[in-house]
């Protein structure tokens, strides 16, 4: 899974400097897809998926549709990304009351 993970990732990031507006519409989809699996275990992949949404937007051939899209996941990604740091730092506070 990883594996198919990183290629999806390379891709995008190829594929997403001046994407063409269906590139873009396919590339949402995939992002998607993709972020919910990537907070649950490829939390260090996520900075890459930002670094996509941003050249996506930066792209000449886009939408207002895909635009607001890719606002969306930008806000999902913000979100998901703060409730899993919020859910380490539990963990890791329970495992250190734990331990003593």
């Amino acid at each position: 899974m990883q594996a198919v993970i990183l290629n999806l990732i390379a891709l995008l990031q190829q594929v997403a400097p001046g994407a063409t507006s269906s590139a873009i519409a396919k590339a949402i989809d995939l992002l998607i897809a993709l972020i919910p699996i990537l907070v649950e275990g490829y939390k260090d992949l996520l900075p890459s998926v930002l670094n996509i949404i941003t050249a996506l937007k930066d792209s000449g051939d886009i939408t207002e549709e895909q635009w607001a899209a890719l606002d969306a996941l930008s806000a999902q990604y913000d979100a998901d990304f703060q409730s899993a740091l919020a859910a380490a730092k539990a963990e890791d506070a329970a495992a250190s009351a734990g331990s003593t």
